[in-house]
């Protein structure tokens, strides 16, 4: 009677998890999962223990594999391709020769000549509060976050000894010249918000179009919210490599908002998304794949932009 008891209160705990996984960050959902098959092996081991009502156990046992696999086998049915629409997100700013988080004028120039027309770059401060593309300086030697460069001395090195780095006025210029690019706005900088301040007034100044030329990626429904009071850009991409939202919270805070038209994912995140069937009702974006079997794969399943560091 006991083991029956036992497995009763396994299989119980394993329908709640079902239901909560969908209501957690992805991070979550993944963990919650591993535990629901440390579950059902617990089960097996107990269902072949012969405790009483095996029958009933039994049937308990297989509604559950059922809640947790055909979520997976409805995915992995969809074995016809959908028809392949989707746009390169050039992924800061290229790579080049496999290097990563370049943001160098190389690998725009590259890019925008080869017809690509989202590009994705990095901004930064100088220790000297100049605007420049960089991720965390992490390409210019000796320096970082917490060693920053002067714009000077950034403007100077070269980027792993051989690429140029982007300033600000530099990257305005060429957005001039490749009119029918688009930037999409990234920053590991704390206050998004004053660096896009600074970066919308230098391109008033200049008579820039920024506000249809950017795509600014927002990092929370609140940062959204302080990005909408302030400015009044064509286009806005929830991404949610820093708060980590879940599915149906993806859905909840930005479903009625018009002008976030992208959520952007981990590939990880996205398998959530597409294998359970939720609609978050938004073009999505991938982020950052880095094969082409990868690619033509995300490209037949719906997806709408991949992130690249480099087209091969």
């Amino acid at each position: 009677m006991k083991k029956f008891y036992i497995i009763l209160s396994l299989l119980i705990i394993f329908v709640a998890l079902e239901i909560i996984k969908y209501f957690v960050n992805f991070v979550a959902f993944y963990i919650l999962f591993a535990f629901q098959m440390a579950i059902v092996i617990t089960c097996i081991v107990l269902l072949c223990l012969k405790p009483k009502h095996k029958v009933i156990l039994s049937t308990g046992f297989i509604l559950s594999l059922i809640f947790l696999f055909s979520p997976v086998i409805v995915g992995l049915a969809k074995i016809v391709p959908l028809p392949v629409s989707f746009n390169y997100v050039i992924h800061a700013g290229g790579g080049m020769d496999g290097t990563p988080y370049l943001n160098s004028q190389e690998g725009f120039l590259q890019n925008v000549q080869n017809g690509q027309k989202y590009i994705e770059v990095d901004f930064l401060y100088t220790s000297d509060d100049k605007i420049v593309a960089s991720h965390l300086f992490e390409h210019n030697d000796g320096f970082s976050l917490k060693n920053r460069p002067t714009y000077d001395e950034f403007t100077s090195y070269k980027l792993e000894g051989k690429y140029t780095g982007m300033t600000y006025e530099w990257l305005l210029e060429q957005l001039e010249i490749f009119k029918d690019v688009k930037i999409v706005f990234d920053t590991k900088e704390s206050d998004s918000l004053s660096l896009l301040q600074d970066m919308v007034q230098i391109a008033s100044a200049r008579n820039f179009d920024i506000y249809s030329r950017f795509i600014v990626q927002v990092y929370s429904l609140e940062n959204y919210h302080d990005m909408k009071e302030h400015f009044d850009f064509d286009r806005y991409w929830y991404t949610n490599y820093k708060t980590e939202y879940s599915p149906m919270e993806i859905k909840k805070n930005f479903s009625d908002y018009e002008d976030i038209d992208t959520i952007v994912l981990w590939p990880s995140d996205w398998w959530v998304v597409n294998q359970t069937g939720i609609d978050l009702g938004k073009d999505i974006a991938v982020h950052t794949v880095h094969n082409q079997s990868a690619v033509n794969f995300l490209a037949t399943h719906g997806v709408d932009y991949i992130y690249v560091d480099q087209l091969k």
